[in-house]
């Protein structure tokens, strides 16, 4: 009887322990749980093409946020036919953070064509690349307003090339449609078409454009300049637009400065992201700037100064929070 009793006891004590330890690992583990709430699983970018500058920034951004930021969040860039596409799978969610061009993302945002609706939860997060626009053009066209009258590769309708060029055309008091002869080539056939002197301009975006490079090395041509009061002309059609400079000798024979039209490529996210994900990346991208840009050129050419400017649609609340503590905003 003494042993039956004993060994009661023993079980009794026994299972105290092990209850006692069952109710102690659950509260260790609270703050992970509610940790791994604000997180995703998944964080899917939609880039671009392949042979494109959006792709290995995307690449390069989404190893970043999964070394340095989300290490139990598979992350990973997606290839896709650019802004649109990207905002399209965003808005389906199909993935978490689009590439997008500010005109684009407005376009979105607002339900303005091609978007056949308003899509107001769309937020911006950064801007990731500062991005210059350059109409090359004939030595004879000194300004914009000598393009009337001339062919001009203005682009693919629906494409940004296209936008872009009708913004500041439309700004200046030009009609695309009845004030030049608009050739709607593709952005790749344009410099074969310039080169032939099929048309007079044609539109190119990035500082140190490898094709304008070659563009000038082959033939005479020029870059038109721009005015603060041009690009207050063409802001009532691309709100995202500033003046910006291109160094003298970006380009073969380039002697002087040219002031042209410049904006920043972003990154959109939708307002159901956790605020806390959206402050890790915007932080992990701005703390580690030099390695993305070794990378991906994309990320060479921008910085917290400038990541705001071209903003188009509200911002969401983890990355206005970033940028409230490193004072660029207030």
């Amino acid at each position: 009887m003494k042993k039956n009793i004993v060994f009661a006891l023993l079980l009794v004590v026994i299972m105290l322990l092990i209850l006692g330890c069952e109710t102690e690992d659950p509260a260790e583990d609270v703050a992970p749980e509610e940790t791994d709430e604000e997180m995703l699983d998944y964080i899917s970018i939609g880039t671009g093409g392949t042979g494109g500058v959006w792709y290995p920034a995307g690449v390069a951004l989404s190893e970043m946020l999964e070394n340095k930021a989300f290490p139990e969040t598979h992350t990973a860039a997606q290839e896709s036919a650019g802004t649109y596409d990207n905002l399209n799978a965003l808005i389906e969610e199909r993935i978490e953070i689009a590439m997008s061009q500010p005109s684009a993302s407005e376009q979105a945002y607002y339900g303005d064509e091609p978007f056949d609706e308003e899509h107001n939860n769309l937020r911006f997060l950064t801007g990731f690349q500062e991005s210059a626009i350059q109409i090359v053009v004939k030595p004879d066209i000194e300004n914009i307003d000598d393009l009337r009258g001339k062919n001009v590769a203005i682009g693919e309708p629906g494409s940004g090339c296209y936008f872009h060029f009708c913004s500041i055309l439309y700004g200046l008091g030009i009609d695309p449609e009845e004030d030049i002869n608009a050739d709607p080539i593709q952005y790749a056939e344009a410099a074969e078409a310039f080169r032939d002197g099929r048309v007079v301009a044609n539109l190119h975006y990035g500082e140190g454009n490898a094709t304008i490079i070659e563009l000038f090395s082959a033939t005479d041509a020029d870059i038109l300049s721009f005015t603060e009061e041009d690009v207050q002309k063409t802001n009532e059609y691309d709100s995202s637009f500033y003046l910006g400079t291109i160094p003298a000798e970006t380009y073969p024979g380039q002697d002087d400065a040219i002031d042209t039209i410049f904006y920043i490529e972003e990154l959109i996210v939708r307002d159901d992201m956790p605020d806390e994900v959206a402050y890790q990346i915007v932080k992990t991208i701005f703390e580690n700037l030099e390695d993305l840009g070794a990378q991906a050129s994309a990320w060479d050419n921008i910085t917290l100064e400038v990541a705001t400017k071209s903003r188009t649609i509200p911002i969401h609340p983890g990355a206005e929070r970033y940028f409230q503590e490193v004072g660029i905003l207030d």
